[in-house]
This record gives C-alpha cells, sequence and structure tokens, in this order.
C-alpha cells in the first residue's frame, strides 16, 4: 500500500483502529534502528542485549542478527539468525536476514542460499502466514538497502494486520526517503507515527527537516522527543545536531549534559563533544582528554566497526585546521581501521594525514602502496604527485599532473588538485600571481560548491577540508607583505576570504584565528587585528605567537611600552624556543626604540641577524615563513635605527650587505618594496621614492614599484600628474591590455573618466571578450554623464556579450535617468524570451531582475505591480531552496522579503509590513534590516511592549547600530529607566557626538539628575568635532533646554529663537519651548529699574507682552487646535491675562481635557495643572488645592514630569503659604526624587526655612540654585547673600553680592542693603 493511499479517505487502513502501544518494544526497536541507521551497529547490538537478557522478543533478535551481519561478524549472524527461522511470528524476516549474512560471507554457501530462497518463496505464498513476518521481513531488506522489496512486504504486512500500527506507518517513511521521495507525504507517515508516541516517528521528523535545512523546526520536534520520551538518547542526539545546524554552539553542550551520560559510554555523544571540542570550545587542554575518551568509548562499543573508526578519522582530519595535534590523535583512529581492513579508502585517508603532517616519507611509502591499489580517491589518484612535490621534483611531478586529469576527469573537482596547481604556479617560470590567486580561488570555490546542498551538520563538516584550506593559506604566505601596507592587496584579501570560511564554520581552531589577527595587522587594521587575537586568547591563551603578535601590536599603536614586555614575556613562557626567531628580536628591539634606548635596539637586532638561517625545506607545500623571513624585517628595522641614530654609512653598509645577501632570490623585490614602505610609515616620501625610481624595466618588481609609486604621488603627495605618468610608463613597457586597463583604472581613481574610456577602449580591442573591460567602460560613461553613450554601449554590449550583468546596468542606469519605460522594457524581456528560467545561477539572476522591475514600478506609482513582482522573486527563490538552502541563500530571502517590507512601510501599510518582516525572519531570525524594520513600526505605532525583542536582535549581531541603541534607548525612556537610558544615549554619543536626538535626551536626564557638567560637556563635544553644528536646529534645542534647565531663560530664549525657520521637528520643539518661557507664571525676568519703581503697571505690561509674544509662536506653529499639547499651549496662552472672563474660559477648557466623564480619572495632568492655575489667579486656592490632589500617587514619567513636577511645587506653595510646611517638604522632596536640580524647589524651600528664620537651612538651599545656575542669576544671588547675612556668614555674603553686581552692576537694594551692611557688622 503506497504512502499516498493514506491522504485517501476511502483507504481501509484509515478505518483500522490503531494497535496495542509497547512502549519499551517501541523505544528498543526506534534504538536500534537510530544507531543502525547511523552505523553505530556496535551500539545497536549493545541495546539489543540489554533488552533481550531480560525479555523474549523475537523482532528485536532478528535486528540483532541484522547489525551481527552490518558489523561484517557474518558466522555469529548466522548462528543467531538461524535460531527463528521456525518462529511463524518472524520467520520470512529470519530467512531474509539469513539469506544476507550468508550472501555477505568471504566464500557464500550457494546452497544454503537456495535453501533460503526456496523456504522464503513457500512461506511467502503461504495465507496464513502472519502480518508480523512481513513486517519483520520488510525491516531486514530495508537495512539491506532492498528498497523496493521491502515496500512490497511492507504493503503485503499492511494488509493483512487487523489494526494500524505505527512502526509499519514510520518503516514506511524511512523507506520512501531511501526511495528519495521527500515529499508532503513521507513526512505525514512520520507525523502519524509520531502521534501514537512511536519514538523513530519523530526521529523521522528530524530527518525530513535537517533535509529542509529547517534547523529551529527540527530542534523543537527533537526537544518534544527528548521530554515526551524518557532516556531516549536519539532524541537528545537529534536536539545537539540541530543546534549544530544552527551554529548554536552552546545549545550543542546543553544538549550533551541533559542526555545525562557518563563520560565515555556513548559513542555517539562522544563524537559530538569533540566536534563542539574541536570546532567551537578551542581548549587545548581538554581536547586530549576529549579525543581520548572518544576512542575509548569506541574501543569499548564499536571495537569491529572499521567503517565508524574510519569516517570518525575523516571527520576529524577535516575540521582540523591541520593542526597537529588533532592529525596525530586521528590517526590513532585509523590505526584502528586499518588493522581490521586495509580498504584503499583508508589508505588514503592515512596519506591525507601523513600529508598534513608533512611526512614526506610516509607520503612516499603510502604513495606507492596507493598505485597499486584501484581507489578513486584524490589523495591516492594525486598521491605521486603530492610525494614528488613534498621532496622539491618539480619537473616530474608537473609532468604527471599534467596528464592525470585526462584518465581521471573527476580530478577537476577536487580542492586537492587545486591545491597542487598553486604550488606548481608559483613554481613556474613567471610566478604568476595570478595564475596562483585563480587555483586557489578555484579550490575555494569547488568546496564551496561541494558543501552547498549540504546542511550543516556531522556530514557537512566531514566534507568541509579545513587542513586543505589552511594549506591554501599557507600557501599565500610567500606573497604576504613585510611590513604592514595601507590597504589590503588582492593576496590579502583572498586570504582573509578563505580564512574567514573557516572561521565561520570553526571559530575553535585558535591558530586559524591567529592568522586573522595578523592578516588585519598586515592591512594595517589593528583595531581589528586587536579583536581577533583576544578572540585567539579567548580559545587558547597558550598560543605562543598571539601573544607574540599582541606585542607587535601594542608597539605599532603606541601602546605602553610594559605591556609590550608583558606579552613578550607570556609568549617566551609558553614557547621558549621563540628566543631563536628573528621575530622575537625585532620585537625586543623596538621596545627599546621606544624607550629611546637606541644602542639596545642595534645590539639587539644584531643578535637576531647573528642566528643561523635554517636550512629551507624541500617540501614545497610548507610556506617559506617558517624558514624565518623576518630576518628582511631585522634588516630593514636596523637600517632604520642606524639612520635614525645618524649612524648613515653603517645604515648604506647594512642596506647592501642584505640586498647582496637577498641577490637573485624573490626576497630581494621583496626588500626593496619593503624598504620603500618602512620609509612611507616613518613620513619619508622622498626617500620612498628615490628607491623605487632606481627599479629599472626588466626587474621583476619593475610592474610592482610603479604601482607603488603612482599610490604614493596620488595619496601622499596629491600629484596627479606624475599618478598618471607613472602608469604611462608601464604601458610604454608592457603595452598589454592589462596594462591599458591599468591605465584606465588609475584615471577613474583621479576622476577623469574621459582618458580613462580611451585606455579602456584601446585595451577592449586587445581583448574583445573581456566583459570586465566592457563593464569598466560603461561606468566610465555614467561617470563622465556621457548617458545616452553609457545607455548605447551596454545595449550594444548586453547584445554581444550576452550577459545577463550588463542588462541590470543598463536597467538601473535607466532607472536612474527615469526612463521607467525602456528600464521596464529591458527587464521583461527575458521573461518573454524564457518565463520558465532553470539551474540556480538564472534563476538569481532573474531575482535581481524582477527586484530592480519592482522598484521601477514603485517610482511608476504602480504599486501593485511592485508587490507582483516581489511575490514572483520569492516564487523563483523557493525554487533554489526546495533543492538546496544555505546560508546564502537564507539572508537573499530575507533580503527579498525587506525590500518588500520597505516597500510597504514607505506606505504606511504597517500591518502587513510586519508580515512581510516575519517571513524575512523565517529565513534568517537575526536578520538585521527585518528586525529594525519592525522595530521601527512598532514605535510609530506606539507598541512599545513589542519594540524590545526585535531591537535587542539587532544590537546582539551588531553592538554599535546607531539606529538600534537610538530606539532602545526610547524605549528604556518612555519606561523611565532613566539609568539605562542614559547609558544608551551616552553609547550613541560616543559613537555620533552629533545625533541630537540622543544629545537632547542627554541634557535632560543629566539635568535632572543634577549632572550639569557632564551634560554640557556632551554639548562642548558636539560643538569641537563640528565647529558649524551651532546652526543647526538639533543642537540650538538641546543647548536651550540645558540653559533652561540651569535658570537662564533668555539665553534659552535665543538659542530656541535660532530654530525657527528649520527642521520641522526641532522648529515644533522649540516653539512650544519658547511658549512655556514666555509664560513663565513667576515672571522670573531679571528685574530692572522701572519694575522696582512701578510694579503693578510693569507685571500688567509685562503680561500683555508675553502673551502676544506667546500667541505669535503659537501662531508660527501652523497647526490647527486638534493635539492636546497645542490645546495646552494655547489655553495656557489665554489665561496668562488679569482679565478673570479670559482665565475663567480657560479654566472651562482645561476641566473639560483634565478628567474623565464622570471626573474621578485624571486624563491630562497638563490640564490639571491648568485648572489649578486658574483656580488660584481666580483666588480659590483651596479649590485649586482639591484639584492638585488628584494627580498624588500618579505613576511618574518623563511624557508628565513638567507638569507633574509643576502640581507638585503648587501644592507645596499652597501648603507654605498656609504654614503647613512637613505637608509642603512631603511635595518639594518628591520634586527633587525625580528633578534634583530643580530651580523653583531650591527657591520655595529657601523661602520656607526664611520664614521658620532657620537662615542656614535657607542659605543651603539657595546655594545650591545659585550653584545650578552656574552663579548667573541675580534674584538667586540676592536671596543667597539676605540669607547670608542673616546667618552672620559676613564674607561669603560681600563675595555673593560682588558676584551679583559683577553680573548686573545696577542690580536694585543689594548694595545699600545687604553689601554695606555686612560691611559695617564686620568692622563692629
Amino acid at each position: 500500500m503506497d504512502s499516498e493511499s493514506d491522504d485517501n479517505p476511502n483507504d481501509p487502513e484509515d478505518r483500522k483502529k490503531w494497535g496495542h502501544k509497547d512502549v519499551e518494544h517501541w523505544r528498543a526497536v526506534s534504538n536500534v534502528h537510530y544507531y543502525a541507521r547511523e552505523g553505530y551497529f556496535g551500539t545497536a547490538i549493545l541495546v539489543c542485549d540489554g533488552r533481550l537478557a531480560t525479555i523474549k522478543d523475537p523482532a528485536l533478535a532478528i535486528l540483532k542478527g541484522v547489525c551481527l551481519t552490518l558489523l561484517g561478524k557474518i558466522p555469529d549472524a548466522i548462528r543467531h539468525l538461524e535460531t527463528f527461522v521456525t518462529d511463524n511470528d518472524v520467520a520470512l524476516g529470519a530467512l531474509h536476514a539469513l539469506k544476507w549474512a550468508h550472501a555477505s560471507a568471504f566464500n557464500p554457501d550457494n546452497k544454503s542460499i537456495v535453501e533460503i530462497e526456496t523456504e522464503i518463496s513457500t512461506r511467502a505464498r503461504n495465507e496464513k502466514t502472519p502480518y508480523t513476518s512481513y513486517a519483520t521481513a520488510s525491516e531486514v531488506l530495508y537495512f539491506a538497502g532492498e528498497y523496493q522489496k521491502s515496500k512490497q512486504m511492507l504493503d503485503i504486512a499492511r494488509k493483512r494486520a487487523t489494526e494500524k500500527h505505527a512502526k509499519h506507518y514510520c518503516l514506511l517513511g524511512w523507506i520512501e526517503l531511501a526511495l528519495g521521495k521527500k515529499q508532503k507525504s513521507t513526512q505525514e507517515l512520520f507525523e502519524k507515527a509520531g502521534g501514537q508516541e512511536y519514538p523513530d516517528g519523530n526521529i523521522g521528523r528530524c530527518k525530513i527537516l535537517e533535509g529542509h535545512h529547517s534547523a529551529p523546526e527540527m530542534k523543537v520536534a527533537a526537544n518534544e522527543l527528548a521530554i515526551s520520551t524518557i532516556h531516549f538518547l536519539p532524541g537528545h542526539i537529534e536536539k545537539a545536531k540541530a543546534s549544530i545546524m544552527m551554529k548554536d554552539w552552546r545549545g550543542v553542550m546543553d544538549c550533551i549534559m541533559n542526555a545525562d551520560q557518563p563520560e565515555g559510554s556513548n559513542p555517539y555523544i562522544e563524537v559530538l563533544r569533540t566536534v563542539h571540542g574541536i570546532c567551537y570550545a578551542g581548549e587545548v587542554s581538554m581536547l586530549k582528554r576529549t579525543l581520548q575518551l572518544l576512542l575509548k568509548s569506541l574501543d569499548e562499543n564499536e571495537a569491529t566497526n572499521h567503517v565508524l573508526y574510519a569516517r570518525i578519522t575523516k571527520l576529524l582530519v577535516s575540521i582540523s585546521g591541520r593542526d597537529e595535534k588533532i592529525l596525530r590523535h586521528a590517526r590513532d583512529f585509523l590505526t584502528r581501521a586499518l588493522k581490521i581492513s586495509r580498504k584503499p579508502d583508508y589508505v588514503a585517508l592515512s596519506m591525507r594525514i601523513a600529508f598534513g603532517l608533512g611526512g614526506a616519507k610516509e607520503v612516499s611509502t603510502l604513495s606507492q602502496e596507493l598505485v597499486a591499489l584501484d581507489c578513486e580517491d584524490s589523495y591516492a589518484v594525486l598521491s605521486s604527485v603530492v610525494s614528488m612535490l613534498m621532496i622539491s621534483r618539480v619537473s616530474d611531478a608537473r609532468a604527471q599532473f599534467d596528464i592525470l586529469p585526462s584518465a581521471h576527469p573527476k580530478l577537476l573537482e577536487s580542492p586537492l588538485y587545486y591545491l597542487i596547481a598553486s604550488v606548481l604556479a608559483k613554481q613556474s617560470k613567471d610566478k604568476s600571481f595570478e595564475n596562483f590567486r585563480q587555483h586557489i580561488e578555484n579550490l575555494v570555490e569547488m568546496l564551496r560548491n561541494q558543501l552547498q546542498s549540504f546542511p550543516f551538520g556531522l556530514d557537512y563538516l566531514s566534507l568541509f577540508s579545513s587542513d586543505l584550506l589552511y594549506s591554501a593559506v599557507e600557501q599565500c604566505f610567500d606573497f604576504y607583505p613585510l611590513v604592514p601596507i595601507k590597504a589590503p592587496d588582492d593576496c590579502m584579501k583572498l586570504t582573509a576570504k578563505t580564512l574567514q570560511m573557516i572561521y565561520d564554520v570553526a571559530p575553535g581552531l585558535a591558530h586559524c584565528t591567529l592568522q586573522l589577527a595578523r592578516n588585519s595587522y598586515l592591512c594595517s587594521n589593528t583595531n581589528a587585528a586587536e579583536k581577533w587575537i583576544e578572540k585567539v586568547l579567548d580559545k587558547d591563551d597558550s598560543l605562543a605567537d598571539a601573544h607574540i603578535l599582541r606585542a607587535e601590536l601594542i608597539l605599532d599603536r603606541g601602546g605602553k611600552i610594559t605591556d609590550a614586555d608583558d606579552a613578550l614575556v607570556t609568549g617566551l613562557n609558553f614557547n621558549f624556543k621563540l628566543r631563536e626567531t628573528s621575530l622575537y628580536h625585532l620585537i625586543k628591539s623596538k621596545t627599546f626604540k621606544k624607550r629611546n634606548e637606541n644602542d639596545e635596539a642595534i645590539k639587539t637586532l644584531k643578535m637576531a641577524l647573528q642566528i643561523p638561517r635554517k636550512e629551507p625545506s624541500k617540501n614545497l607545500f610548507q610556506p617559506k615563513e617558517s624558514a624565518d623571513t623576518h630576518k628582511i624585517s631585522v634588516q630593514l628595522e636596523l637600517i632604520d635605527t642606524l639612520q635614525h641614530m645618524k649612524r648613515i654609512q653603517e645604515a648604506e653598509t647594512t642596506m647592501t650587505d642584505a640586498l647582496a645577501e637577498w641577490a637573485g632570490q624573490p626576497e630581494q623585490d621583496q626588500l626593496v618594496i619593503a624598504q620603500a614602505q618602512l620609509y612611507l610609515t616613518k613620513g619619508h616620501v622622498e626617500r620612498a621614492l628615490g628607491i623605487l625610481k632606481k627599479i629599472q624595466p626588466g626587474q621583476s618588481n619593475f610592474h610592482l614599484s610603479r604601482i607603488k609609486m603612482a599610490e604614493i604621488y596620488l595619496e601622499e603627495k596629491k600629484d596627479k600628474r606624475m599618478f598618471a605618468a607613472c602608469y604611462r610608463e608601464l604601458l610604454k613597457v608592457e603595452a598589454t591590455p592589462g596594462s591599458y586597463s591599468l591605465l584606465g583604472d588609475a584615471f577613474m581613481k583621479v576622476q577623469e573618466p574621459e582618458d580613462a574610456i580611451n585606455f579602456y577602449e584601446q585595451a577592449l580591442k586587445m581583448q574583445s571578450k573581456d566583459v570586465q573591460l566592457a563593464e569598466k567602460i560603461g561606468e566610465a560613461y555614467v561617470m563622465a554623464h556621457l548617458y545616452s553613450k553609457a545607455v548605447n554601449f551596454y545595449e550594444s554590449s548586453m547584445n554581444i556579450y550576452k550577459d545577463k550583468n550588463m542588462r541590470l546596468k543598463l536597467a538601473n542606469l535607466l532607472l536612474k535617468l527615469r526612463n521607467f519605460e525602456k528600464c521596464e522594457k529591458v527587464l521583461r524581456a527575458p521573461f518573454e524570451r524564457d518565463p520558465e528560467p532553470v539551474g540556480t545561477e538564472t534563476i538569481q539572476t532573474y531575482i535581481q531582475f524582477l527586484l530592480l522591475l519592482a522598484e521601477c514600478h514603485e517610482m511608476m506609482d504602480n504599486v501593485p505591480e511592485a508587490m507582483n513582482d516581489f511575490e514572483k522573486a520569492k516564487s523563483l527563490h523557493s525554487r533554489i531552496q526546495d533543492k538546496t538552502l544555505t546560508a546564502a541563500l537564507k539572508k537573499e530571502g530575507a533580503r527579498i522579503c525587506n525590500l518588500q517590507a520597505e516597500l510597504l512601510y514607505r506606505r504606511r501599510e504597517f500591518s502587513q509590513a510586519v508580515d512581510i518582516c516575519k517571513q524575512a525572519l523565517a529565513y534568517h531570525e537575526t536578520d538585521l534590516k527585518a528586525n529594525l524594520l519592525l522595530s521601527k513600526i512598532f514605535k510609530e505605532e506606539n507598541k512599545w511592549t513589542l519594540v524590545l525583542q526585535p531591537c535587542q536582535t539587532v544590537i546582539q549581531v551588531d553592538p554599535h547600530n546607531d539606529e538600534a541603541n537610538s530606539i532602545l534607548a526610547d524605549f528604556y525612556y518612555i519606561r523611565s529607566e532613566a539609568a539605562h537610558a542614559s547609558t544608551s544615549y551616552t553609547t550613541l554619543l560616543n559613537t555620533n557626538p552629533q545625533h541630537w536626538h540622543a544629545l537632547s535626551r542627554v541634557v535632560e536626564l543629566f539635568c535632572r539628575n543634577g549632572e550639569q557638567n557632564a551634560a554640557e560637556k556632551h554639548l562642548d563635544r558636539a560643538k569641537e568635532v563640528n565647529p558649524r553644528c551651532v546652526t543647526e536646529s538639533g543642537y540650538n534645542v538641546c543647548r536651550g533646554r540645558f540653559e533652561w534647565y540651569t535658570g537662564d531663560q533668555n539665553e534659552a530664549l535665543r538659542y530656541y529663537s535660532r530654530t525657527k525657520d528649520s527642521a520641522a521637528g526641532w522648529r515644533e520643539k522649540a516653539l512650544y519651548y519658547m511658549i512655556d518661557i514666555c509664560l513663565n507664571p513667576d515672571n522670573e525676568i531679571i528685574i530692572d529699574e522701572n519694575s522696582v519703581e512701578n510694579p503693578e503697571t510693569t507685571i500688567v505690561e509685562e503680561a500683555s507682552e508675553q502673551q502676544k509674544l506667546a500667541k505669535y509662536y503659537l501662531d508660527l506653529l501652523g497647526k490647527l487646535p486638534t493635539t492636546d499639547r497645542f490645546l495646552l499651549a494655547q489655553n495656557f496662552i489665554r489665561m496668562h491675562t488679569t482679565d478673570k472672563s479670559a482665565i475663567q474660559a480657560a479654566l472651562d477648557e482645561f476641566n473639560r481635557m483634565a478628567f474623565n466623564a464622570d471626573r474621578s480619572q485624571v486624563t491630562n495632568v497638563g490640564a490639571v495643572f491648568g485648572v489649578a492655575r486658574g483656580h488660584v489667579l481666580l483666588k480659590q486656592v483651596q479649590k485649586a488645592k482639591t484639584v492638585l490632589k488628584m494627580v498624588n500617587g500618579r505613576v511618574w514619567n518623563f511624557d508628565d514630569s513638567d507638569y507633574l513636577e509643576k502640581c507638585w511645587l503648587m501644592l507645596a506653595d499652597i501648603y507654605i503659604n498656609q504654614n503647613k510646611n512637613d505637608q509642603a517638604v512631603t511635595f518639594l522632596d518628591l520634586v527633587f526624587k525625580y528633578n534634583c536640580n530643580c530651580l523653583k524647589a531650591f527657591e520655595l524651600y529657601g523661602y520656607m526655612r526664611e520664614k521658620e528664620q532657620k537662615y542656614v537651612e535657607a542659605y543651603k538651599m539657595y546655594e545650591k540654585a545659585f550653584m545650578a545656575t552656574k552663579e548667573r542669576n541675580p534674584g538667586f544671588g540676592y536671596k543667597l547673600a539676605f540669607t547670608y547675612l542673616k546667618a552672620k556668614r559676613l564674607f561669603a555674603c560681600i563675595e555673593t553680592c560682588q558676584k551679583v553686581l559683577d553680573l548686573n552692576p545696577q542690580y536694585p537694594k543689594i548694595k545699600k542693603e545687604i553689601m554695606d551692611k555686612a560691611k559695617a557688622l564686620i568692622r563692629t
């Protein structure tokens, strides 16, 4: 019965009831099936023995026989199975297993096989044979690899059974999976089995999800299994595998711990522990024990399973990164396999290990053995070539290497082939780096393609070949610069890409990460180098070379010499042989030089030169790095130090000796270029040019010298003419397409595209099929603003080269030129010719066409069509992902969704945008754009509870993401978590001092916390970074707010006024702040003589003027009175008068806004303050107090903060006037709790203590107020001086009076009434 019939509602199978659940039997069978499928046959037998020792279980006993056969223990299998051939319930299964065992014997007993076949035929035709017998036979045939026969047997078993059996559904699922049927119906079979709590059904679900690269769903399924089925180890193993797929290495170790198995008891668990240890943990001290535990576990459980030993060996070698310790341990595993069977593949694997360890003799021996064996493994086929290159027999190796691909075409798909090709390229006559680079690129790309279809897991890691990748990296060392260069060259980029590939898979390989640090250091990216070194030491702090590089880095960055010394000593402690290297002495000399101990530096460098040169290895796979090429760097450093000490003659002698020593060797060319680079780093530009000019045509480094000279002329001397002249000289000597192209690049670099076009065209004439050159010409036309020529050129090139990239460039240009119709036509053309593209690369290009088409349709305002384009792109992408879903494809799927979501976001269609963002996250759950867009949408919808999770996801991936940190800080701000908010805003300002939104928040938070100096530092820093920021609205609002907090309202008004015609957001804030200042209810403006002489008239006039000015600012807002803030401002302006009717009208409006319908709840704190203010103005103080009490107990938040503060201050003021000072203190303390810099609170507190004649407490409050205003507010100065006088602090009183008079010489009464009295009291 086919699985398709399971979907048929009329299927008789569906009408049957489910059979009895035999939980213990199911668990045992599921365990055995799992280990047998995974190749752990010995472990499967132990599971069988464990159950069979206590209970009779014929079906399980048959499985034991199957495992014995798979393990190669044929006599044992036959003896075991013969006892079950008469058991009617399992006879068919026993007979099939017995036949398989006989057929697997070294000398099969054909007579017995014929007899067994006859018995099988008889029993199969017998109608009385029970369904269990057929089901057992199906199991046996499945493990024998006879899937079609297995399916036939299972169909009979299901027909004859009177009940449905979960075991049958599950087995059918595994058979269909083996037959390549991964359709939905297979998954449904596993789900039905799992639904009956049959453990292997859930394992099947995990397998399908693994094949779909659906790690999160796989982890959920495995977790359900681990929880629901007690002591079922495969559930924990599958969960660990899902964690590996997600690269959740900590999760892997959690699964191992949760499995709760004694160390070394289960080989599969130990494999996972070892993979975690090598790929992630990287703890060298623990790794030896981990590998020993794995070996012990295999010896105890799988002692005769040579296939498993070999498989684990291959895994270890593949993830070793060619680490010597790991390779030596891997050899121990392989030795066990080779003792049992000397299969050719095992010998080839032994060859791979010997090659990785650099054992030329062993490689030679194994090569001779492999030649006699029939083995297609690339290490076997290429063994003799490898052997020859390891003893420098280049010509013999090349001759054999050239003919091998014709006999073994599959070699061209082997990464090892390209590694050998790269070594031979370095040994060719022209020593072409370009050829070498191409071979390494091929190696990396070939490996990437082979891995593409595999989910990230144990099989992926077995194929990964980090040992080969690291060998490729080592080959690049010979092209490394000797001293740091300004920007990475092709070699450094290639190496970084290869190393990053290793790091992405195995961050625990510290020696590989160290090379990333070294690469960054040589590219002058010291920050990245420092980070990589931290990662290296985090994994392996005993790596001496990491400490040495750290010392070098500290010195180059101008760090503390003691830190560099400490790093050197630490490195030396871990590897004392470092004393025998030039590098150690080179760094040591630099520490002396930093201390100005130049004689010691020279002495150390000369000692380094006396170190005997190591004999260069004949092994061409070994880089020259190990032969200590740092000697050249020592010579250059010695020359530089001698020049620094004016010992010119000695410096020249040293240079001459160095050139003589390296004459005729590749190092000589590097020496000259490195010397020029050294001069550049010291700022000696002319010296560098002088050395490079001496290199003449015909010398090997002429080409490189002229490129370096051009770089110096452009970047150091800003001389475009000489920059071009260097390339013209190259062209004169080497009139090749490459030289013309280089000259074109040079003119593009100096923004002269017309000249570049001429040289590009000349190159294209000589090399007409070069698509990249054609692309460069098109780009030059665009840069020259020759758009019609660019369009014509792209159109003709598109037709000539049939290149899809040309079509994209043409469409992009047409889009920029807003020629939408033609752009649409160009992009639609491929779909009209081929509506159903085939092939991954073609489909990916078509997706790019659709994305550009969507952009075009959006710009044409045809949004439905744009959305349709996105859906088509997603549909095409799903066709690729059905075949294979790599990390890159996941990111591409997320990118398509993000572009669609951004379109919806721009159109304010938030709900749809959220749905699309979730689709993006299904592809890539940590995708920055999707998470960031979700955060922005939730923020705009004011759904702050939903903002945090996507925002934190972004910050975990990119801790310095400006936008995410800003949203997170706003989240804390809205939640009134001031400490978190200020930390987040400060982080933003450290990165970008002109982040005005963050600055405005920081000013408010710091000033409220009494940290005005800290707030002012941020304002000053913004001004230091960009002095012109004083014209920007953001800065002026921030500065105005700071001045307001420090009591200078006139200065605040001046800053706010600068924003009136600026950006809308800041302009609106400034206008509201200016209205607040104008409506200052206590008329806190500097008092002049006129106001003192005519107080009542002045107050009325000022109120009128302030009201007019506030009304003017309100009109500038240009808004309809719809927002609460606008209505509040409008009614406070109406209330700012002596007209009682106007006050009453405003009061009525405030009453309407302040409360809900039954006046039981406050809805607007600002309106409550307005109500109270109105009552006070109308002399209804008791009513004001009653209203203000309604905000008591309201949770403080930043939105209501200003008005809550005003309410509390008004209540305190009322209580003080009623002589209820204790109640007043309660509210003043409440104000200080949230704003410890509140000037009005200081004033009221001081006034209250004055009334009580407690002048010491009064002047302490006025002191705080005067300090908070930076001693600029004469009103507080006056009150402080008065209370000093009353408290008999006469000198402080006089000093304060003088400060006030310095600010305002005409300040009334202070001299006569306070200062003179204080002086008189001193005299008496």
